[in-house]
């Protein structure tokens, strides 16, 4: 497991959070990503503002994304796993025109 790529999570998920610190939200943190069901949670939480009062081809876009991953919630999940979730979560930043609150 890397906390490397568990920081590339956090560091995400701070940003699609209006750029939290890691003390502000337990689920911004690597630390929490790289605990049983860390991940899964950060990575909905990191997608839940966007899912509000959101367009139906969003919403749908988001729960696509999360039936994804849902499978994880309650397990621990390794550095690669952790790093294709950004990789996942930058891509529908991306694509919806989102831009991250910088850190």
């Amino acid at each position: 497991m890397s906390h490397q790529d568990h920081m590339t999570l956090e560091t995400i998920v701070r940003g699609a959070l209006g750029g939290v610190s890691r003390r502000g939200m337990v689920v911004a943190d690597a630390d929490f990503t790289e605990l049983e069901g860390g991940a899964f949670s950060a990575f909905v939480a990191a997608l839940a503002p966007y899912y509000i009062n959101a367009s139906n081809d969003r919403q749908s876009t988001i729960h696509e994304l999360v039936s994804r991953y849902s499978h994880l919630s309650g397990t621990k999940v390794g550095g690669e796993v952790a790093s294709q979730m950004a990789r996942d979560l930058r891509s529908f930043f991306d694509t919806q025109g989102i831009e991250l609150n910088k850190l």
